[in-house]
């Protein structure tokens, strides 16, 4: 055998070896996704927008869904003050059972806070839904800037208390006096969500590697 087929057989090998131990990764808990509807909203000074927030979720092993979940928004007080927060009805997808929620707006920190869970658990929530309307003012005297709102302190749980990794994307407030009652947003959302959702995928995979190998 010459050293072009062996070399041939050795990759052939090893890719085997990886998907066998990448597949159960790929099978078993997911990521959930936490995303605003728009990725980059324009506004003005003295306006109020209002900030759909999406959760994200194929749930996890044995088909098992959220039962818990809490969204964290941060934001700069200096700038933006939350108005009001709604929360949708996310958690009553899947078996019937009791839902409950919780909102909280704490202005002097720049944070609202919506946690919602069923109780019962039963099997849990799974899908991609709004989470949340966030409804935000923007200060009178705000100049030309860029207000991040992050989600980046959200949390989530399965089944069983089990807590799953959360990614989440942040939107953009562009602050503008001369977009003074204009709707410009950013639709390009759906497609950086597909593409975050995959970029996930991938690293539960190589940490299931990693953790294999260790």
């Amino acid at each position: 055998m010459n050293r072009a087929r062996v070399a041939l057989l050795l990759f052939a090998l090893g890719a085997v070896a990886i998907l066998a131990l990448v597949a159960p990764a790929l099978g078993s808990d997911q990521p959930t996704v936490v995303y605003p509807d728009e990725e980059v909203v324009e506004t003005a000074p003295g306006e109020t927008v209002e900030v759909d927030v999406m959760v994200r979720s194929d749930g996890g092993y044995n088909d098992v869904g959220l039962t818990w979940v809490k969204l964290v928004a941060s934001y700069d007080e200096q700038y933006v003050e939350a108005a009001d927060v709604d929360a949708a009805s996310w958690l009553e997808q899947g078996e019937p059972t009791d839902v409950f929620t919780e909102t909280d707006v704490d202005p002097e920190t720049g944070t609202v806070t919506v946690e919602q869970w069923r109780d019962p658990p039963e099997g849990g929530a799974i899908g991609d839904e709004r989470f949340a309307t966030l409804a935000l003012e923007i200060a009178d005297d705000a100049p030309e800037t860029n207000v991040t709102v992050s989600f980046g302190n959200s949390e989530a749980t399965l089944v069983d208390d089990y807590l799953v990794t959360v990614f989440a994307e942040n939107v953009t407030l562009v602050v503008d006096e001369d977009t003074a009652g204009a709707d410009s947003r950013d639709h390009t959302t759906p497609w950086r969500v597909a593409a975050g959702a995959g970029v996930a995928l991938s690293v539960v995979a190589l940490a299931a590697l990693w953790r294999r190998r260790t």
